[in-house]
């Protein structure tokens, strides 16, 4: 599947408190492609309700450790 970075920031400056940033949140997810992230990303709550502008970009993680990798069901 997949790998996107989802990244989230808030449409007004006095909602800084997104992520550890401040400016902007990040999530990493794994869509069967771009047609399933953007249902992912429509049916946010913070997007569907305009508190959040959000953009996805394909994305491949360089590093992984396996320790950190939970079982797929």
């Amino acid at each position: 599947m997949p790998t996107y970075m989802y990244k989230i920031q808030p449409v007004r400056p006095e909602m800084l408190s997104a992520g550890p940033t401040a400016e902007f949140g990040i999530a990493i997810f794994e869509a069967r492609d771009d047609d399933h992230m953007r249902r992912i990303t429509a049916q946010d709550p913070g997007t569907a309700q305009r508190l959040f502008r959000a953009e996805w970009y394909p994305y491949r993680i360089a590093l992984l450790e396996p320790k950190n990798m939970r079982e797929r069901y």
